[in-house]
């Protein structure tokens, strides 16, 4: 399966067999992980792996979720770090559902980690080999209808329209979705509801996981695109907050 196809099958699985990874993939999987590029350079992070030795002595009473192979990644908390975070997670997700491999995201729970050079542990994702299937049909996916997403939505031509439907592909706390997006000359904003405070972070990093799902389309058909800040000054949703854009080159229609 390629990368492409991967983002409409993959989900979040919670059950894993307790087998070990082919050694010769196990490295090829951490290479890749390794060089995902993401969208902020500048916003320092660090990832690590961890192998849990048995599923007895890898679970306690605060890990939602029992899985041979983890992924941390540590960072900073602030606005850049936490969407490079869900675009360099989704990245790696999705490259584990283009090898057969199942994957959730989840918090660092359970295992003591450390700060690293600064940087603190504040996200995880379990994966491996899935008990049962580690695909999902699209159709079982459960997003909202398109127009719920697009302000505007009659005005928005249909490249943006795919972009954004392949987007909201990407995972999010309790599958709320938060997101809401408006195509405006050359941008596609990006805006979050406002909800609880303690749900701040979590949005945010699910913001970064629709980037790597609408890159990834915008490439797939030819389209030079790359995300930037502070494009909207002022917000016109009264609950929801802009948080980036998506922007296009001038020579490329959309």
């Amino acid at each position: 399966m390629n990368i492409y196809d991967a983002v409409k099958f993959r989900y979040s699985n919670r059950r894993y067999k307790f087998e070990e990874i082919d050694e010769e993939l196990y490295k090829n999987i951490v290479d890749y992980a390794n060089n995902i590029v993401p969208v902020f350079r500048k916003a320092e992070f660090y990832i690590d792996f961890i192998k849990a030795t048995s599923p007895v002595n890898y679970l306690t009473n605060y890990r939602p979720i029992v899985a041979p192979y983890y992924i941390c990644f540590f960072t900073k908390t602030n606005l850049e770090s936490n969407l490079n975070m869900g675009y360099v997670m989704q990245a790696f997700s999705i490259y584990l559902t283009s090898i057969g491999l199942a994957s959730s995201f989840m918090r660092p729970t359970g295992i003591r980690l450390v700060e690293k050079d600064g940087l603190k542990p504040v996200m995880m994702m379990a994966f491996g080999k899935a008990k049962g299937l580690p695909y999902r049909d699209v159709k079982y996916a459960h997003r909202h209808a398109l127009d719920k997403f697009i302000y505007k939505f009659d005005e928005c031509d249909d490249f943006s329209k795919g972009m954004i439907d392949y987007g909201v592909l990407a995972p999010s706390r309790l599958n709320q979705q938060p997101w809401r997006f408006e195509k405006r000359g050359n941008d596609i904003d990006i805006y979050l509801y406002r909800r609880f405070d303690s749900y701040r972070k979590a949005d945010e990093v699910s913001v970064g996981a629709v980037l790597c799902n609408m890159l990834l389309y915008a490439e797939e058909k030819w389209h030079k695109a790359k995300v930037e800040l502070n494009r909207v000054t002022v917000s016109h949703f009264k609950n929801a907050d802009y948080i980036c854009s998506i922007v296009f080159d001038s020579e490329c229609e959309t």
